[in-house]
């Protein structure tokens, strides 16, 4: 393949090609500087995720209102196999008769525990450590 250089000499024997080459140029560095600069807003976007939520939590505020934005902690609750014992986790929660949350994951699980955190039987429980995290969601007010 032929290589052109943009120079006084090229110009014109490529036409519009090497405003089309430039063009590209242009926007590929601005993609690039686009993209650290969303690196960067994205950490300091978590940072603050982190103080408000936990200021929120703190505070005892379920939702709140600012810009016309509702910001609210929401609570996931992360179930895993106590002592990575699946075999155990597993056979509590067929003899619970719960067997639609058997499968790959715990996806099911997770969102059983998200709507009811109370949901599992005490025998069943017993076999999970459940781990909390918490996120902020923001909607529309």
């Amino acid at each position: 393949m032929k290589q052109f250089y943009d120079s006084g000499y090229c110009a014109p024997k490529l036409g519009g090609l090497s405003g089309m080459v430039a063009d590209f140029v242009r926007l590929t560095l601005a993609k690039k500087s686009l993209k650290a600069e969303l690196l960067e807003l994205e950490s300091m976007l978590d940072e603050a995720e982190v103080r408000a939520r936990d200021a929120m939590i703190q505070a005892g505020v379920d939702k709140i209102t600012v810009n016309g934005m509702t910001v609210f902690p929401r609570k996931n609750t992360y179930p895993k196999a106590k002592d990575g014992d699946q075999l155990r986790a597993v056979s509590a929660l067929v003899a619970a008769g719960m067997l639609e949350y058997v499968g790959v994951g715990h996806m099911r699980l997770r969102s059983l525990l998200n709507e009811d955190p109370d949901a599992l039987p005490p025998e069943v429980a017993a076999c999970f450590d459940l781990t909390e995290h918490y996120k902020l969601s923001v909607t529309r007010a």
